[in-house]
């Protein structure tokens, strides 16, 4: 299983940071015995040092299980986004004509008990949390299928 195959990654991560504390050491060594007119090519070794980090991210994210985990977890997390946030609470409370408003109406008629999960919802959207929550749980939601993706899909 891939998922347990970050383990594999380790070894390549703390290469990367011993890597990257050898650079700054040496460069904090010769910044301080530094003439200015060493600073551009200090500058450029940072500059190349970030962009191979660039091009090794730019590498794994290229990878077909990877590439896919990405697309599927945004899709999923769009599609909750939208669904949780066009449900039809609002900062006035339920918005005439929506979905929100229908269910109470078939539902609870003149009366919507309180402490229940459509007064907790209208109370969420009224004091304006009911956007981080619905993404929160979209996040979440949609890291399932993500990893579901990230799993099943080959690497070649």
């Amino acid at each position: 299983m891939k998922i347990f195959d970050v383990a594999a990654i380790i070894p390549s991560i703390s290469y990367s940071v011993t890597r990257l504390k050898r650079f700054a050491y040496s460069v904090w060594k010769r910044f301080i015995k530094m003439d200015p007119i060493e600073f551009p090519r200090v500058s450029q070794r940072v500059m190349e040092f970030l962009g191979s980090i660039g091009k090794s991210f730019a590498v794994y994210i290229a990878l077909p299980h990877v590439y896919w985990a990405i697309i599927t977890w945004a899709v999923v997390f769009t599609a909750v986004v939208t669904l949780g946030l066009c449900l039809g609470f609002g900062p006035a409370g339920v918005i005439p004509g929506s979905i929100a408003a229908a269910f109470q109406s078939a539902m609870y008629g003149g009366f919507t008990p309180a402490g229940g999960i459509f007064a907790s919802l209208t109370s969420l959207a009224m004091l304006g949390l009911l956007a981080p929550a619905v993404t929160a749980v979209a996040a979440i939601t949609a890291l399932i299928p993500a990893v579901i993706v990230f799993n099943l899909v080959p690497d070649s």
